[in-house]
């Protein structure tokens, strides 16, 4: 496939509600007898991160029983993947776009069985999906955004990257695109800001706006 221009959106915190991962981590530490960690740890450390390290770092546990907790926590998660709450806007602005003859990509943390759970179960519409488990490094690292640009035949600077996390910010900047921080999710405008977001909207409601003015209203396919 090849796109003029792409916008590519981070899932928890700018489609689904972030707050849908807290419960079933939870419930996972329950089941194995294993401490709460508190929830600005959750959202503020692991969210965003390479889970197993995370885990690892902040419960104070071995490798192999963060994988089983990591494990446990993911399918508890999928599990859920239909009653996970959409946030305002979000399918109305993917389709949107891609009425318009943008390219649409997914970059994300989570594991590709994951993501997919989700974006399919919630019916959301998307050209191309990069996750976790199909790059060696992860956000704030560009490679996961270059791999998506790449995959929609789209020049980096192209690209807008939509995210809630100073990581998605990050990763843009350095692949030469332009980060836009939305202030749905983990992240602080404060935060967003340090981080090279050039543009902050509130919600995804304001996306379609910001296109306009950068004149990518019309079909570019």
């Amino acid at each position: 496939m090849k796109f003029k221009r792409a916008v590519l959106f981070d899932v928890d915190g700018v489609l689904v509600d972030v707050h849908d991962l807290l419960r079933p981590f939870y419930e996972a530490c329950d089941e194995m007898g294993l401490p709460r960690i508190s929830e600005d740890s959750f959202y503020g450390r692991l969210v965003g991160h390479r889970p197993v390290e995370k885990i690892q770092e902040l419960l104070q546990i071995d490798q192999k029983t963060a994988e089983k907790l990591y494990h446990k926590f993911r399918e508890k998660y999928k599990s859920r993947a239909s009653g996970i709450r959409v946030l305002p806007h979000a399918r109305e602005v993917v389709r949107l776009l891609h009425e318009k003859g943008l390219g649409v990509g997914i970059v994300t943390t989570k594991s590709r069985d994951t993501a997919l759970s989700v974006l399919d179960s919630q019916g959301f519409w998307y050209d191309v999906l990069v996750s976790a488990s199909d790059v060696s490094s992860i956000k704030p690292s560009p490679e996961p955004l270059l791999k998506a640009a790449e995959s929609l035949g789209v020049r980096s600077e192209d690209c807008i990257m939509v995210g809630d996390h100073p990581y998605d910010m990050l990763a843009a900047k350095r692949a030469g695109m332009i980060p836009v921080g939305v202030l749905t999710g983990v992240g602080r405008r404060e935060d967003l800001e340090k981080a090279g977001a050039k543009i902050i909207i509130p919600n995804l409601s304001q996306l379609p706006k910001i296109l306009e003015e950068l004149g990518w209203t019309t079909r570019t396919k």
